[in-house]
């Protein structure tokens, strides 16, 4: 075995024993991670295999590999580099980075002013008189509030205020999402490297999607995606970001849709049957 191959093979190693160490609990990304040291290279220790292809080893959607990919990269486990002219990335696999030590350092102290928004938040969310309804366009207010410091930026324009649709035209999970979560993602969207040429278009449109029921995390999730893998490598369009998150959001549906249904059991069933003949009623 070349001196090439068995310094492949020892850093592999090394590899996977830093993903079982840091992955616990997350079978989901231990497993992608798995999928792609399958197709690295042993002269380059680098691949460039797709999303999609991924998947399909994993039996996953590419909803789960992207969300997977993400978190590899924020532990530092997978260095991800953008190709032009390439739709897929190039991966190396990697044992430390910014981003793993990034990470490690905000579980130690988080930065003051986004906790002081959580905080500021959770008391709306304690007061007993808001309304379901009203939760995202507080999020929403809320989070523009704060981001009043913008050097980098000029003022948002003013967003019309417009009704919320009602609950059949919403995405369930929005009653599961409180301020303090919409707020952070906000936070954390505004902090991407969105292209200067698109101004406030992004973090306007954000706030129409918000009020539209979506959750916070899916826009956040599609966006993160959506930069990292910009088409063809030219600049990303407003359009094309909204295609994008059309895109997700029918993959979600199908995803929901082709879940088995749960089997439903009578209320009045006997709860004192063994559980073979309580399935049966």
């Amino acid at each position: 075995m070349s001196t090439k191959r068995s310094e492949f093979f020892i850093q592999k190693l090394q590899w996977h024993s830093a993903l079982i160490a840091r992955l616990k609990g997350d079978a989901l990304a231990l497993h992608v991670a798995m999928a792609i040291g399958e197709h690295l290279n042993s002269a380059t220790g680098e691949t460039f295999v797709g999303y999609q292809r991924i998947a399909d080893l994993c039996g996953l959607c590419r909803r789960s590999v992207e969300r997977a990919v993400r978190r590899l990269m924020r532990l530092g486990l997978l260095a991800v580099q953008k190709v032009r002219g390439r739709r897929s990335n190039t991966y190396r696999m990697t044992t430390e980075g910014e981003e793993g030590r990034r990470e490690h350092d905000c579980t130690v102290a988080k930065p003051p002013r986004e906790h002081d928004c959580a905080a500021a938040l959770t008391l709306l969310e304690q007061d007993s008189n808001l309304d379901s309804e009203d939760t995202i366009g507080l999020a929403a207010d809320a989070a523009d509030a704060n981001s009043f410091d913008r050097p980098q930026k000029v003022a948002a324009r003013p967003i019309a205020a417009k009704p919320l649709p009602s609950s059949s035209h919403r995405n369930p999970r929005i009653f599961r999402q409180s301020q303090v979560e919409a707020a952070v993602a906000w936070e954390e969207l505004r902090r991407m490297d969105w292209p200067s040429a698109w101004g406030d278009d992004e973090l306007t449109h954000w706030h129409a999607l918000l009020r539209e029921g979506h959750a916070a995390d899916d826009i956040v999730d599609t966006a993160a995606v959506f930069l990292s893998e910009p088409p063809f490598g030219d600049v990303p369009s407003l359009g094309d970001w909204l295609a994008s998150f059309e895109i997700y959001l029918k993959e979600a549906t199908d995803d929901a849709i082709a879940l088995p249904p749960m089997p439903r059991v009578p209320s009045t069933a006997p709860h004192a049957l063994p559980m073979e003949r309580r399935a049966n009623v």
